[in-house]
């Protein structure tokens, strides 16, 4: 939706969708993933689990920074 808002220029429709996706990832998966990432890397066995869970905890804190990064440059659009 995010991208279709923007495909069309809906600049009030984007920031509407950017501040929901911020706010989720913010309030709901950046709250929990380090301390899950680490609790994996700590008990896994294999290398696997755990760089999936270091790059998942690191994709979900810059996507977050860059969200907000966004947001504070531009919150229209």
């Amino acid at each position: 939706m995010l991208y279709s808002a923007k495909l069309t220029c809906d600049t009030d429709t984007a920031s509407v969708y950017l501040i929901k996706r911020c706010d989720f990832l913010r309030d709901h998966l950046y709250r929990w993933i380090t301390e899950f990432a680490n609790i994996i890397a700590e008990n896994a066995q294999a290398y696997f689990p755990k760089d999936l869970a270091n790059i998942t905890d690191l994709f979900i804190m810059k996507d977050t920074e860059f969200l907000e990064s966004k947001m504070i440059q531009s919150p229209s659009g």
